[in-house]
């Protein structure tokens, strides 16, 4: 034997909008929110050995207060530098909670030879190159606010440093993607 229950509106004893856990559900592991954002105007930052924040940027409010967020991301990069005979450069994922301090996520040694290039020291370098990544992130936030950056440094060894580093505009297909993974 079956039986059917049929409700138009289920309420918590208080009147208010049951949880999954409110109902007996177990939903720890599970997506319960996805947000994506596309990079702003076109980024240009100049000097090297400098880490320039970069247009690829977007925040999440957490449904739950102790939930993990996946941040996915990709980016076009260029990188320019006169001279020099070695050229490097590398990224790196930053969060803040709260409008609090930035904490480096990935790259912390602050490691600039995510690429490299090799040249004669008179030859101006032009480096393009796209960085796609995803990174599980397990932050104390009680549910407030948390935003997540990418940065991105370029230096030049023997030779003159005139370099500069562009953050491609999001109509080129720059985006960041967060997923809210319930706790």
């Amino acid at each position: 034997m079956s039986s059917i229950i049929k409700v138009d509106t289920i309420q918590t004893a208080a009147g208010g909008t049951p949880t999954a856990g409110d109902l007996g559900l177990n939903i720890t592991g599970s997506v319960i929110q996805v947000t994506q954002a596309f990079s702003g105007s076109r980024f240009t930052g100049g000097s090297g050995n400098t880490w320039h924040e970069t247009n690829c940027t977007h925040s999440i409010t957490p449904i739950l207060n102790n939930s993990k967020f996946m941040c996915q991301f990709h980016q076009n990069f260029r990188f320019y530098a006169n001279g020099g005979t070695i050229f490097r450069g590398g990224i790196r994922l930053k969060r803040r909670i709260a409008g609090g301090a930035w904490t480096i996520l990935t790259n912390s040694t602050g490691h600039r030879e995510t690429f490299q290039t090799r040249t004669p020291s008179s030859t101006l370098q032009e480096l393009g190159n796209v960085f796609s990544g995803s990174f599980l992130d397990e932050p104390v936030h009680n549910g407030s606010l948390v935003e997540y950056i990418l940065e991105a440094n370029m230096t030049v060894d023997s030779g003159s440093a005139a370099n500069s580093v562009i953050s491609w505009e999001g109509d080129r297909g720059n985006f960041m993607n967060i997923l809210e993974i319930a706790g």
